[in-house]
């Protein structure tokens, strides 16, 4: 559903809050009002401008299989339901899709220090991101070990950053 800056404005923090989640907002919950009403305007667009292209797409491959005398996707696809598996992609992997500049990410740094910062710019196969004491750091997406969406870290992510647990025994966070 479509939601104009008007109703939206109408809302209130706990009305819009579920829309937000609807549309994957990372860190609604910390999120003022008008930021909400911002983030949902802007995932809508995005959200809308990317159905538009990809069904566009999807016709050109289409027409373009039909051309070739391809079998269509559907044909395909009944022919092999019974094997088909789905790649459903990690929780995590869609918070690190979605992440912003401004986003608050944990990290691992070597095999033994995990930290937290907020992410600054987003580069082709990670972040650079900058720690509360103002020292920089390039992080891979495979070193993200949570993407804080709240206002409170898991207790594992917590005390890994606090040097109570040791990286290795963190369990993988999804």
């Amino acid at each position: 559903m479509m939601y104009s800056r008007e109703a939206l404005g109408q809302m209130k923090v706990k009305e819009l809050l579920p829309i937000a989640k609807e549309l994957n907002v990372v860190g609604r919950h910390d999120m003022r009002r008008e930021q909400l009403i911002d983030a949902i305007v802007g995932n809508q667009a995005e959200t809308s401008t990317s159905v538009v292209k990809s069904t566009r797409q999807h016709t050109n491959d289409i027409e373009q299989d039909l051309a070739h005398g391809k079998k269509s996707e559907w044909e395909n696809a009944n022919v092999q339901e019974a094997c088909n598996v789905v790649d459903v992609p990690k929780p995590k992997e869609r918070y690190l899709d979605n992440a912003k500049p401004g986003t608050i990410i944990a990290f691992k740094v070597g095999d033994s220090k995990v930290f937290s910062g907020m992410i600054k710019e987003i580069i082709s196969n990670g972040f650079t991101v900058e720690t509360r004491n103002g020292v920089k750091f390039t992080v891979r997406r495979s070193k993200v070990l949570w993407v804080k969406t709240g206002d409170r870290w898991p207790r594992g992510i917590y005390q890994a950053l606090k040097g109570e647990v040791p990286v290795g025994e963190l369990k993988a966070a999804n």
